[in-house]
């Protein structure tokens, strides 16, 4: 059982208070292009009292479950977010006469072309198995034997001949296979 030294922490809650406080009045002194010394001792006292304030209340954000809670759904609907709207971009785009292609609809988007729609922040905060569903492509589809066969068809030591006959003999799984390839970087390798 250990036994924690309170000195410590308020040690480090008086460092983060002398940190904030002296930026507050840094960036007041900024500001009115004044000097420090030209501060009322009130204004440095009211630095320091609303940076122990804000210190406190990160701390006490931090200790809170029901926040901790808030802050992780958080960040899941954002990433829910960014995977529909992956996924709204990789839809496939009305012709014409009002319907979705048949050419356009049986292909996969390629993963480059919804990379650079989401941007690159977008789309390197999704997750791999988010990036896979962006493409068109469902994660319970990427098993061993698949990867096996994307080594083989797009890896180092490719055999040209399969991927010509399978881009031949079944182009939407080469399609599919080379999708994978590009999202987990398994092309060439």
């Amino acid at each position: 059982m250990s036994i924690e030294n309170p000195i410590n922490k308020t040690a480090v809650n008086e460092a983060q208070v002398r940190e904030l406080a002296e930026g507050f009045i840094s960036q007041t002194c900024e500001r009115h292009q004044v000097k420090r010394n030209q501060l009322t001792d009130e204004a440095i006292a009211d630095a320091y009292k609303t940076a122990r304030a804000r210190v406190q209340h990160e701390k006490e954000l931090s200790e809170d479950k029901n926040y901790q809670a808030l802050q992780s759904e958080r960040e899941r609907s954002r990433q829910l977010e960014l995977q529909v709207e992956a996924l709204k971009m990789s839809r496939p785009v009305a012709n014409e006469s009002g319907n979705a292609g048949h050419a356009r609809s049986s292909r996969l988007p390629d993963s480059e072309l919804v990379r650079s729609k989401l941007g690159p922040a977008a789309w390197n905060s999704l997750t791999i198995d988010a990036r896979l569903m962006a493409c068109g492509v469902q994660p319970s589809e990427v098993t061993a034997a698949a990867k096996e066969e994307i080594a083989e068809v797009f890896g180092r030591n490719a055999n040209s001949k399969r991927a010509a006959d399978l881009h031949v003999s079944n182009p939407s799984k080469y399609r599919k296979l080379k999708t994978i390839a590009s999202v987990l970087d398994l092309a060439g390798k």
